[in-house]
C-alpha cells in the first residue's frame, strides 16, 4: 500500500477516535453537571422545607418536608440515605427526641456537603455543628412595618 494513503488513513481513524472519545467524554462531563444541580436543587428544597417546618408546624409544612425528604431517597448518596433513615427511625420511635433529630440533621446536612464535593473535602467539618436558624416569629403576629 501507499506509505501516504496508509498515513492518512492512520490519520483520519486517529481524528475519529479523538472526536469520539472528545464528545464521550463532554457528554459525560455535561451529565455529571446536570446530576449535580439537580441534587443542588433537591437538598435546598430539603432545607428550605426544614426551615419552614420548624418554623411553623401546620400539616402543609409537614407535607412538605416530607415530600422533599422523600425525594431524597431517590438520588441520595448512601450516606445521606442512611441518616435519612435514622431521622425516620428517630421520628418514628417512641424514644426518639427533638434534640436527637437536630443532632441528626446536621449529620445529613455534612453528608450533603461531602456528596456534593465528590471527596471528603469536607472531612475538617465532620465535627462541626452546623448552624441552623428557625423563626420563633408566630406567622399570625403583624409584623414590622417599613418607614414610609
Amino acid at each position: 500500500m501507499n506509505t501516504q494513503l496508509t498515513v492518512a488513513l492512520i490519520g483520519g481513524v486517529v481524528v475519529l477516535l479523538g472526536h469520539l472519545l472528545s464528545n464521550f467524554l463532554d457528554r459525560r462531563r455535561t451529565l455529571r453537571l446536570r446530576e449535580t444541580e439537580f441534587k443542588i436543587a433537591r437538598y435546598q428544597d430539603f432545607l428550605f422545607a426544614l426551615s419552614a417546618f420548624a418554623s411553623n408546624r401546620s400539616y402543609d409544612t409537614q407535607l412538605d418536608f416530607v415530600k422533599n425528604l422523600n425525594v431524597i431517597n431517590l438520588m441520595g448518596s448512601e450516606k445521606v440515605l442512611t441518616q435519612v433513615k435514622a431521622l425516620v427511625d428517630n421520628y418514628n420511635s417512641p424514644e426518639g427526641t427533638a434534640d436527637a433529630s437536630w443532632t441528626i440533621i446536621n449529620r445529613i446536612i455534612f453528608e450533603m456537603r461531602s456528596d456534593l464535593s465528590g471527596k471528603r473535602k469536607s472531612q475538617e467539618l465532620a465535627a462541626f455543628e452546623f448552624p441552623i436558624i428557625v423563626t420563633d416569629v408566630s406567622p399570625d403576629k403583624p409584623q414590622r412595618k417599613k418607614a414610609p
